[in-house]
């Protein structure tokens, strides 16, 4: 549930941003009632208290007539992540107003006309039922990228009961964390829960971002510390799924050192295709880093000649053909400690450039031009031949595919 949507609930009609409208967006995950003494003691560590996209309330005179104390509990909240912040309308201060904006934190007004307890009880129902929506609506989806048993009139039903229409064509995109692992390291971050939290936000960041192109609610869900989104095709181009994309990773406004890579599967009009579009965008992951991709995203129907080869389950045949192509040169490597293979992938990553190669290398031409007429020596290679360029670059992928 986001700040925006408060005074859209029953009984909170009267509930009005007065500044921060800037942080407008912000998730609510819960309310937190800030009028205990512990949390003005915790005023420097609120990170003890809340866990992140809490609504802050204040309503405690006591508290809210010690205007130093108010903004720095609204600044400290602010870096732990609160949501926002919702005040009685009877203490509210010209301080507590530019510092919400200069924050572009969201702070509401609270008139008498609405009771704590009714602000309680309306927005953590609302926050139920839609953490309930979406865990259903994950669940359906789920079923979709993986079960051959559910219908697809069954599946259509039960995604219209959550606004979500499937008459339509779609096609998956699938967000594959980098260097998750590292992160969590870097952050000294164990706890299950919290990474199952880290997942979720970023989860609905990229469902929000989709949502908001398409003006329109999408199947999304978190697997194995991916995220799985189901994008409609009519709203949605290619081009368009891109430029959000690069926008998202650009933008990235959670954490900066979590990167992701991004495969899309091909469009299909029908239900049942949705596992195929899956399994399409599962298949593809690998080759943004072989096909030398450079911004991360990459297309099924891109992939070109390197999808026919990839897409085969025949491992053993693309490991006899870079055995065959490159076998002799990376045995000659591991026996003379040399870098003929690592010198011929660079040699043909250059186009033939000669002075380019020796460069990337930093070896001399006189070198360079010794190692090529030993590569042709030991292969039999005409390193001139198109034909054997072909092969050659096909089996460096090869390579690089096994080496991943």
């Amino acid at each position: 549930m986001k700040c925006s949507e408060l005074n859209k609930l029953e009984k909170l009609g009267g509930l009005k941003p007065i500044a921060g409208e800037k942080g407008l967006n912000r998730e609510i995950r819960w309310i937190y009632f800030a009028d205990s003494l512990e949390s003005v003691q915790s005023i420097c560590s609120p990170e003890n208290w809340i866990d992140g996209n809490e609504l802050y309330v204040l309503t405690h005179s006591g508290i809210l007539n010690d205007v130093k104390t108010v903004v720095q509990l609204m600044r400290s909240a602010n870096n732990a992540k609160a949501a926002g912040f919702v005040i009685d309308e009877m203490y509210i201060k010209p301080e507590y107003k530019e510092c919400a904006d200069s924050l572009g934190m969201p702070l509401f007004e609270l008139p008498r006309s609405i009771r704590s307890i009714d602000l309680s009880q309306v927005v953590c129902t609302a926050i139920i039922e839609e953490k309930n929506a979406e865990i259903s609506i994950e669940k359906l989806f789920i079923q979709l990228l993986h079960s051959d048993d559910l219908s697809e009139e069954s599946a259509v039903g039960s995604a219209e009961m959550y606004g979500i229409s499937l008459d339509q064509g779609f096609r998956v995109a699938l967000f594959e964390t980098t260097d998750f692992e590292e992160f969590l390291k870097r952050h000294k971050i164990v706890d299950r829960g919290r990474i199952t939290q880290i997942m979720k936000q970023y989860l609905r960041k990229v469902r929000e971002s989709f949502e908001s192109a398409c003006d329109m609610k999408i199947m999304s869900a978190t697997e194995n510390n991916s995220i799985i989104a189901l994008l409609p095709t009519k709203e949605l181009t290619a081009e368009r799924i891109a430029g959000i994309i690069h926008r998202f990773k650009n933008e990235n406004v959670l954490y900066s050192d979590i990167s992701f890579n991004v495969s899309v599967g091909c469009a299909y009009s029908s239900v049942g295709s949705i596992k195929r579009s899956y399994s399409e965008a599962r298949r593809i992951r690998r080759l943004a880093g072989i096909i030398g991709n450079e911004d991360g995203v990459l297309f099924f129907e891109d992939a070109g000649l390197y999808m026919l080869i990839f897409s085969s389950d025949n491992t053993d045949y693309m490991r006899s053909y870079l055995n065959r192509m490159l076998g002799k040169l990376m045995d000659y490597d591991k026996g003379g400690n040399t870098e003929l293979t690592k010198t011929l992938e660079v040699y043909i990553e250059s186009n033939g450039n000669g002075t380019e190669t020796a460069e990337k290398l930093f070896i001399h031409r006189n070198t360079l031009h010794y190692r090529i007429e030993k590569i042709e020596q030991l292969t039999g290679y005409d390193l001139n031949s198109y034909e054997t360029l072909s092969n050659l670059i096909m089996a460096f992928k090869i390579k690089k595919y096994f080496e991943q």
